[in-house]
């Protein structure tokens, strides 16, 4: 399922209908501005507390227009939805679904064996590559070339380390 990602001023506004709606759960005065001139509490019986809540939530809607279906919809219909397979359902918090997770993992093996793979065939000499008969000849001939030239450096360096400490 397809679905428009959420601007960043979609997420400013829902982090805001947030911020009212956790007000309101605690019996605070619905106040964005966080001004201190309000009342301390919500009368739910009392019209121009009704009238500050809708118009804040008004302006969350003003702020970024539609971002209830951006943001919520998102979340609910898209990822948190089971077919779509993206969040793992058993877990309790937010994870990679396992699927996502093997081939996140399958895909890193791949990119190192095709980098080792990518050094090995560089490590072949062009006039020893044309004398193997096969690909897979051609790739050992790699490696082996490629260890050689590892325990060469290293001798090197083994080296020139005991010259610099006579």
């Amino acid at each position: 399922m397809k679905m428009a990602k959420p601007s960043e001023r979609d997420i400013d506004a829902a982090g805001d209908l947030l911020s009212l709606l956790i007000q309101l759960d605690r019996g605070d005065y619905p106040n964005l501005s966080e001004s201190d001139d309000v009342p301390d509490w919500f009368d739910e019986d009392n019209f121009d507390h009704l009238r500050a809540f809708y118009d804040a939530v008004k302006s969350t809607l003003d702020k970024g227009p539609g971002y209830p279906g951006r943001v919520i919809g998102g979340m609910c219909y898209v990822i948190m939805w089971d077919k779509n397979e993206i969040v793992d359902p058993n877990s309790d918090t937010i994870d990679l679904h396992p699927k996502l997770v093997a081939a996140l993992k399958q895909s890193e093996e791949l990119a190192a064996t095709q980098a080792s793979t990518s050094a090995a065939r560089d490590a072949v000499p062009e006039e020893a590559a044309m004398l193997c008969e096969s690909d897979e000849q051609r790739l050992e001939l790699g490696r082996c070339c490629a260890v050689a030239i590892r325990a060469l450096k290293a001798a090197s360096s083994a080296a020139s380390q005991a010259k610099g400490g006579e």
